[in-house]
């Protein structure tokens, strides 16, 4: 599975990424803006591939459904509720 990274706010960076092969891109960026740039100039140059992105903050989430992102990560969320389920197994194991 290949890989690319760069920045996606220099207007050549999507113009050099294979998005006839790409089956998915995934955005980490926490910027709102430079996600919704990368989402719209991916589908300008005809991707139609699964857009995954990141929302960092308070209505990013329903901004990128709006946007038609496939799927939105919510880093702080995702950890919090990651560590808590984390947790509970740990309290809820039995003690040796």
């Amino acid at each position: 599975m290949a890989v690319c990274y760069g920045d996606a706010e220099d207007a050549d960076f999507i113009a050099h990424l294979p998005l006839q092969q790409a089956r998915a891109l995934v955005s980490t960026i926490p910027q709102r803006e430079v996600n919704a740039l990368l989402l719209r100039a991916a589908r300008s140059a005809g991707f139609r591939g699964s857009v995954t992105l990141s929302a960092f903050r308070e209505g990013d989430l329903e901004a990128f459904n709006r946007a038609g992102a496939a799927s939105v990560l919510q880093p702080y969320i995702d950890a919090a509720d990651s560590a808590a389920r984390r947790l509970l197994q740990e309290v809820e194991a039995p003690l040796s």
